[in-house]
Order: structure tokens, then C-alpha cells, then sequence
């Protein structure tokens, strides 16, 4: 398999999404590029706790979009993948998004190895559902995993 894979997790508390991006992002210099509803933000904004916050606990719905060169998945290092952070309608979303070629690249291996991690992050960061696959990951017949255990998807 060769594409753009998607990690999702849903209805995350305000409070703990900063926490779930500095897993994500090692360092400020992984980072290349961050918009908030299409408009440029400083490469260091989803380091701000409070920024990140504030858009996250407000009424209003907003699209952040980070590009980073390098994305923590557990012990390793996924290049060039997109953190998609989605407020709407009081909730907050957030996504991955990477190709399965740099994801075997950096050596995940297996579908098993990603529903771990992904099983962990939810756990620390009271995510409440998580599943990711085939872009789009909601696709149930494309999933990798979803929160009750691996999919019908079940190589890179």
C-alpha cells in the first residue's frame, strides 16, 4: 500500500490538546508552517499553551493547520506529515496526516505498532474515539485501526 494515511482523534478537551501537539512535535525547529483558518501564525504558536487555548475554548469554530517536518509516532520520527487541530460546534478534533512511504520509512512496520500508540495517546489525553486509516480515515472499510482494536486494513 502507497498513500496518505490519516490518524483521528475526536472530542478532546481544550486543556489537553497542547499537551497531545508537544507529544507530537519535538521541537519548534520541526515545525515549518502553521494557519489558523488560512491565515499565517508564527512557527511558534502550538508551543503557546494559552494560545492554543484560547482558540480551542472560544465559541467560535477554527481550523489550525500545522506542517512539521518531523512528527513523533511513539519512539519515531515520521518526516513531513500535517497536524489538522479542528474546533467546531464546542469540540475539538485532531488529526494526522502522513504517507504510508514515510511511515515505513522511518520503520512502522505494522498496523499494530500504529493502534498502540494511537490507544496511548488517547489514554493520556482523555481522548473520547480515535481510528485512523486510508485518508479518509472515517471510511470503515479503509481503516488501519479504530478504537475497538485493528481493521480490516492490516499492512502499510
Amino acid at each position: 500500500m502507497n498513500g496518505l494515511v490519516e490518524f483521528v482523534f475526536e472530542d478532546i478537551a481544550a486543556s489537553n490538546v497542547a499537551g497531545m501537539i508537544a507529544a507530537f512535535v519535538p521541537d519548534v525547529m520541526s515545525v515549518s508552517e502553521v494557519t489558523r483558518d488560512g491565515e499565517p501564525l508564527p512557527i511558534n504558536w502550538p508551543f503557546d499553551s494559552d494560545a492554543l487555548f484560547s482558540v480551542l475554548s472560544s465559541n467560535e469554530d477554527a481550523a489550525v493547520v500545522i506542517n512539521v517536518r518531523s512528527l513523533a509516532i511513539g519512539d519515531k520520527s515520521v518526516r513531513n506529515a500535517t497536524i489538522r487541530i479542528l474546533r467546531y460546534g464546542g469540540v475539538n478534533d485532531v488529526s494526522v496526516l502522513a504517507t504510508s512511504t514515510d511511515c515505513k520509512a522511518c520503520g512502522i512496520n505494522t498496523v499494530d505498532e500504529l493502534f498502540r500508540w494511537a490507544k496511548t495517546i488517547s489514554e493520556r489525553y482523555c481522548v473520547s474515539n480515535f481510528y485512523g486509516g486510508l485518508d479518509p480515515a472515517f471510511d470503515e472499510r479503509t481503516q488501519l485501526y479504530s478504537k475497538s482494536g485493528v481493521g480490516p486494513i492490516v499492512a502499510l
